[in-house]
């Protein structure tokens, strides 16, 4: 079969180019014969998974790489290949669409992007993503197509699973009996459950067209609004009871429980109809029912933030697993250019996705007590140094410049929170390079004060941006404060982000405060206290090169697929030998039959938990191994299990360079 193109031509695949726009045949039997200037690249790419094909329009021969033989479920390379050997192996579901796709693309002479669906020799299906480009000969004629494919079928799965929980949750939503609704910030519904329609006798049209307060009760709106208020000063659930008109012109007595999406500001809530309560019961009655009201609004508080504890774990992992492979990738020297600029929007959009993630934790765990500081020996200087360089790029792209003022007392080795230092500059840069379009960003550190066994330090972040008018600077460090100006910089992110950063520097002892006027920039500053230290300290991970372990046996583990893999590279990229299991009971059994240097146990495991197997190990390993505890829930909540030796240390979700490659330091170092 062919399809037909300009000159009666037949399809497919994907595309591979090199930094300098060549494209280089790839013949099935040298597999691939590529300029050894250019072997570098090429392995990169297949060590990426990434399979390399040519297809010769005229011949209608194909010719593969190692890797597309593999992706294809082959063992070893087929001879003869041609667009029908390609073609038999498409699923039969797909092959029609696919075959349009590639006819336009002949027609056309654009750029092939697609997905399908292959079928291997063993029946396994796989999803394939594809990008392929037409070369042209001297005479404008398409001549030959050259590509590229690689592996989906994860991230297609994946997709799929988001949307089964979607639409489960759904589901849910129109099943239950009581009213659930969503509000948007000016008060109108946007979404509404079935109970709305069947027990207040609305229509869909009817329910939106009116904002929520439209239907209470006059004498009740007063206190419904003092209520939701709360909701702006940080409150995270309000309870309340009104009166909601019905269709047919009735009062139902109604019992609320919203909460706001911190996000969006949207308010999510669920009502009760408590109407024969009401009418039934005497005062006293009543006062009993609404306490009970009130016990059920705690228990939903409690179980949001457990849910807010799992959810953590459970976008972690994913988390974890796309930062590990971004990091693994592009500390590869040769890996195509072409791709880099993929990952910086990959890390972009992680990093995004990790501060609201973190943002949301740390506010409940400071709410609930909870918020570590994670102090540690430290100095000053390298702390924002990395912060510094870490928005250059950032502060270039926007064309601003970034100085960075820092005298020599801020080597000092002090004992601080570097984490949570880098938590608050990181915002407070951050906002500076968003909000300011030209000019420069400098950040000032200065000592105030010094003595034998302390400094005072004071840290500033000065921008040529906007500016804040002198009324709104207290209200930009409340959480979810909103800035009546059109330019105002609370209404980004999260909304929290300030806030935090007050939260942090008061627990810490210090302070935060901005000095700043409409169109004059923004000073935001920090000044803090730190006792000094007397030992030296290892380089961090911003002043020297990527340490290397050779030799370093290390047991890894860990159930999931992804957060294995993302170890394994990061490990072995670091020159360790790796082992890697999957549950408590072979973790023991691999430390009964070999020695180890280290061993990373994830806490969550199926069957027995990480911190029953590493108590288990201990009792009957005479030179036990050092055990460091892995999980996405965060340091505070395995304390005990630290101080009682169960672990000799602790590793975050999703896993840092720095923090990983401190303990890779700290332990090969002791042996």
């Amino acid at each position: 079969m062919s399809i037909q193109a300009k000159n009666d031509i037949a399809p497919f695949n994907e595309v591979a180019s090199h930094k300098n726009g060549s494209y280089y045949k790839i013949n099935s039997k040298a597999d691939p014969l590529i300029n050894k200037a250019d072997l570098r690249s090429k392995f990169a790419l297949e060590n990426a998974g990434v399979g390399i094909w040519e297809w010769d329009i005229s011949s209608d021969e194909l010719v593969w790489s190692s890797v597309m033989f593999s992706l294809y479920g082959y063992d070893s390379h087929q001879e003869n290949i041609s667009y029908e050997f390609w073609r038999s192996h498409v699923h039969k579901d797909d092959i029609d669409q696919t075959e349009q796709k590639i006819k336009k693309v002949l027609q056309d002479n654009i750029k092939l992007e697609m997905q399908f669906r292959i079928v291997c020799p063993d029946q396994t299906i796989k999803y394939l993503k594809c990008i392929a480009k037409i070369i042209q000969d001297d005479s404008g004629v398409s001549s030959k197509m050259i590509g590229t494919n690689w592996d989906i079928t994860d991230q297609v799965c994946q997709q799929k699973e988001i949307q089964k929980i979607k639409n489960e949750l759904v589901l849910f939503f129109n099943l239950n009996a009581d009213y659930m609704c969503i509000a948007n910030r000016d008060g109108y519904f946007e979404k509404v459950n079935d109970a709305f329609f069947s027990k207040l006798g609305y229509t869909k049209d009817m329910i939106k067209e009116h904002k929520f307060i439209h239907f209470i009760h006059n004498d009740d709106r007063a206190s419904s609004l003092e209520e939701l208020k709360k909701l702006d000063l940080g409150v995270t659930i309000v309870n309340f009871t009104n009166r909601f008109k019905s269709k047919n012109g009735k009062w139902k007595w109604l019992s609320w429980a919203v909460t706001p999406d911190m996000n969006t500001g949207k308010l999510y809530a669920t009502a009760r109809d408590i109407s024969s309560l009401v009418k039934l019961k005497s005062a006293k009655e009543r006062e009993r029912e609404l306490k009970k009201q009130k016990e059920i609004a705690e228990e939903i508080a409690r179980i949001g933030d457990k849910f807010i504890s799992t959810m953590s774990h459970e976008l972690r992992t994913p988390i974890n697993g796309i930062s590990g492979i971004i990091d693994f990738l592009s500390k590869e020297e040769n890996f195509p250019e072409e791709y880099r600029e993929h990952f910086s929007i990959m890390e972009a959009s992680v990093d995004n996705l990790t501060v609201i993630l973190n943002d949301i934790l740390d506010l409940s765990k400071i709410q609930s007590g909870t918020f570590d500081l994670m102090i540690c020996d430290t100095e000053l200087r390298s702390i924002v140094k990395h912060v510094v360089e870490l928005y250059r790029k950032k502060a270039e792209k926007k064309g601003l410049e970034l100085f960075f003022i820092c005298p020599e007392s801020a080597s000092i080795q002090i004992r601080s929170s570097r984490i949570r230092l880098v938590q608050v500059l990181n915002n407070l840069v951050s906002n500076a390079i968003k909000f300011t379009d030209k000019g420069s960003v400098t950040i000032i550190v200065s000592s105030l004060k010094e003595t034998n066994h302390c400094i005072e330090y004071k840290i500033e972040v000065k921008d040529t941006g906007r500016g804040i008018h002198k009324s709104d600077h207290n209200q930009i460090f409340e959480a979810y404060g909103q800035i009546e100006q059109a330019n105002d910089r609370s209404k980004t992110g999260t909304g929290l982000g300030l806030s935090i950063c007050k939260k942090i520097m008061s627990l810490m002892g210090g302070q935060i405060g901005l000095d700043s006027s409409t169109n004059t920039g923004s000073n935001f500053w920090v000044i803090f206290t730190a006792d000094k230290v007397k030992h030296e300290l290892r380089p961090s991970k911003n002043d020297v090169e990527m340490q290397l372990f050779p030799g370093f046996k290390v047991l890894v583990v860990e159930d999931n697929l992804v957060n294995q893999k993302v170890l394994d590279l990061l490990l072995t990229q670091r020159a360790c030998n790796v082992q890697i299991v999957g549950s408590g009971n072979e973790a023991i059994e691999a430390v009964k039959k070999e020695t180890f240097d280290l061993v990373f146990m994830d806490i969550n495991l199926p069957g027995i938990s990480g911190i029953e197997a590493s108590r288990f190990i201990r009792k009957f390993k005479k030179t036990c191994p050092p055990i460091i505890g892995h999980g996405a829930s965060g340091l505070t909540f395995y304390e005990t299990e630290l101080k009682e030796g169960v672990f000799d240390g602790f590793l975050n979700k999703p896993v840092q360079s720095v923090q990983l490659e401190n303990i890779l330091m700290n332990w090969s170092k002791n042996l």
